[in-house]
Order: C-alpha cells, then sequence, then structure tokens
C-alpha cells in the first residue's frame, strides 16, 4: 500500500510505523501495518495523567466531524464533587487557523434536549496544524456535582474538526449556531445523530467531603412512664475518631432538658430520675432526645432522634 503524505501526517508517531518516512521514500508499507495504525485506540500522553482527575473520553478517535459554527460534543459523568479546571479536545486545524472555545452544559434531558450553561472555557487562536489534544482553560472554578452527567463541547469559527466514535447510543449532540457566546440552553439538530462519542475530557479539582459526624443514641425503648427512670447513652465520633469534650443536649418535648459533655471515647449518657416516685396514675411521656454538638462553640451539626 502506497501511503499518502496526508495520512502519514496524520498518524505518524514515535514508537509506531514511521508512515511519514514510508510516504516521502514512496515505500509500500503492508495494508495490515497502516490499518492497525488507523484503528489504534491511542491514549493521550502520560504526562496528561499526572495532574488532577478527568472525566470524559480520553482515547483518539479518527472519525472527523467539523466544528465550524456547529457545537458539538459528548455526555460524561463527573465522578465526584470538584471543581472545573480546563476542558482538552483532540482536534485538527489542517486548513487554517480557528478561533476554538469549549464548555459545559448540565446534561438536562439528554442529547434531545440538553440543559444550561454550566461555564464557558478561554477563547484560544489556534494554528493551522495536525491532529493533537488542545486545552482550554476556565477562568473561574465552576462547580461540579458528582454522580452528575454533563455535556462537554466544543465550538470553532473555522474549519477546526473533532473527532469521535460512532454508534455509541445518546452520547452526544451538535447544534448550528452563528458563532458568538455559547447559548444557554443549547438546541440540538433534529436530523443529528445523538450517537457520537467525541475525544473530550475534563480536568478538574476535587472537593474534599465534609467531615462526618455520627451522633449516636443507643436506646430502642419508646414508651417512658412517669414513675419510671429514663437511661440514654450513645457516641459522637468524628470521620470515626471519638470526639470528646463536646456538649451533648437532652431535649424534652422540644425543650432543653438535660446537657452532658462526651468523654475520651466520644461517649455521653443521661440519667433522668422518674418524675413523681410511687405515682398511682401510669401514663405514657413522649419523650423527644435532639443531641446538638459544639467544639467548643462551633455548631457541627444535630441528630435527631424521636422516641415515639
Amino acid at each position: 500500500m502506497i501511503i499518502s503524505t496526508k495520512i502519514a501526517e496524520m498518524f505518524k508517531s514515535p514508537g509506531f510505523v514511521n508512515v511519514g518516512y514510508l510516504a516521502r521514500n514512496k515505500i509500500n508499507a503492508p495494508p495490515s501495518s497502516i490499518l492497525n495504525i488507523l484503528r489504534r485506540k491511542w491514549v493521550r500522553p502520560l504526562w496528561m495523567s499526572l495532574a488532577n482527575p478527568n472525566f470524559g473520553n480520553e482515547n483518539i478517535e479518527i472519525n472527523p466531524a467539523g466544528a465550524r459554527w456547529l457545537i458539538r460534543g459528548s455526555w460524561f459523568v463527573c465522578p465526584s464533587d470538584g471543581t472545573a479546571d480546563s476542558i482538552t479536545v483532540y482536534l485538527d486545524t489542517l486548513y487554517g487557523n480557528a478561533n476554538v472555545k469549549c464548555a459545559i452544559y448540565n446534561y438536562g434531558l439528554g442529547a434531545a434536549e440538553p440543559g444550561t450553561l454550566v461555564a464557558a472555557t478561554e477563547e484560544r487562536l489556534i494554528a493551522k496544524g495536525t491532529m493533537r489534544w488542545e486545552t482550554f482553560n476556565f477562568s473561574g472554578s465552576p462547580p461540579l456535582s458528582g454522580g452528575v452527567k454533563y455535556f462537554l463541547v466544543v465550538w470553532s469559527n473555522n474549519l477546526a474538526v473533532a473527532y469521535y466514535e460512532p454508534d455509541v447510543d445518546n452520547k452526544g449532540f451538535v447544534t448550528s449556531q452563528f458563532y458568538n457566546g455559547f447559548p444557554s440552553p443549547p438546541r440540538p439538530l433534529a436530523t443529528d445523530p445523538s450517537n457520537h462519542l467525541y475525544s473530550i475530557f475534563c480536568t478538574y479539582t476535587t472537593v474534599a467531603p465534609p467531615a462526618e459526624y455520627v451522633l449516636t443514641l443507643a436506646s430502642d425503648k419508646t414508651d417512658y412512664y412517669v414513675d419510671e427512670k429514663i437511661i440514654l447513652s450513645g457516641f459522637l465520633t468524628l470521620d470515626g475518631a471519638p470526639l470528646a469534650g463536646s456538649i451533648v443536649t437532652l431535649y424534652r418535648n422540644g425543650a432543653p432538658h438535660l446537657e452532658t459533655a462526651t468523654l475520651g471515647d466520644g461517649g455521653y449518657s443521661f440519667e433522668d430520675p422518674a418524675a413523681f416516685e410511687g405515682a398511682v396514675t401510669y401514663y405514657t411521656e413522649h419523650v423527644e432526645a435532639e443531641l446538638i454538638f459544639r467544639s467548643p462553640s462551633i455548631l457541627f451539626g444535630s441528630g435527631k432522634r424521636i422516641l415515639k
């Protein structure tokens, strides 16, 4: 197979068959070696994996799709809470310089009706050149929620070309829009298939999960009589570790009733003597235990358990 210069320039890569050399010197190459290159699922360079986490498609796909006046993208799930840093997209500008920018959209109702704009990246003038990864930064730190779907999209005012994998059901969308500001929400083209998985991903900074305070109330008793002693106990922990010296308050019928401090193991206990020793009439008293903890003056939160 004689390799054309265009294919050579598009698919040359260190460590693989030097198709550029084959083309320049008009050397035949086995068709299988070239097809293997064309079909290869190239991943992004290792240096891109050493920073913040990403979500999206980091494979290099081989099907071209023009982005001139067309907003193209695919949806992906953000793994955890965080803030977006940048969007990286695999593209080429073989036919000339192009202004390019990217954006994140809420998923909305999916490819048929994407949601509102989350944030747009910077706009960059990309010089004429072959296929490569290009990164577009956000000026702020738009928040992202873990476990939520987002569309990552690219847009250009010239013949910039993005790349995709076909036949991935309901993965992407495209909308025709005169190049200006990103619309919110976009209007997808009814005739465009929504099965394109583009080579595009978002780099983001994870947000540390909030500290988890757990306040237990070790009592399964629900009915207390006025002549009966009430005994309540439990533990207060912070991220699994005992939290000592915090104030725990017992509320009865919505009003503060007793107060104590947690011990070194995070434990606490209340003993409420009988209201009427030796009373002849017995009736149940509704007891509500609301446990509030402070350290020493910051309200961390509260745990509430109703003894019915």
